[in-house]
């Protein structure tokens, strides 16, 4: 007999999952927006009279690539475990 997803802890844990996919686009959203911001950063060093410091700019792109990449494995993991959940019920 299949289970019903609408009700218990089954329910509960399919959200959980989609959680997992929000906390994780949420992660890929700010590493997206403070990647840009570096990149403003770094443009800026070419400016004449900057002060802007590019080696700062340049080392916080690549953890915001590194924030973005963890991210979307939290995404992926969570994907995943969503469609296992909703495998269960077919």
């Amino acid at each position: 007999m299949p289970r019903n997803l609408t009700t218990g802890c089954d329910f509960v844990d399919f959200l959980i999952m989609d959680s997992i996919v929000a906390t994780g686009m949420a992660g890929i959203a700010r590493g997206m927006e403070s990647a840009a911001r570096n990149a403003q950063e770094v443009t800026r060093t070419f400016e004449e009279g900057s002060s802007a410091d590019a080696v700062r700019a340049i080392t916080s792109l690549e953890a915001d690539k590194r924030q973005v990449e963890a991210s979307a494995k939290v995404v992926q993991v969570g994907r995943s475990l969503s469609q296992y959940v909703l495998d269960l019920f077919v």
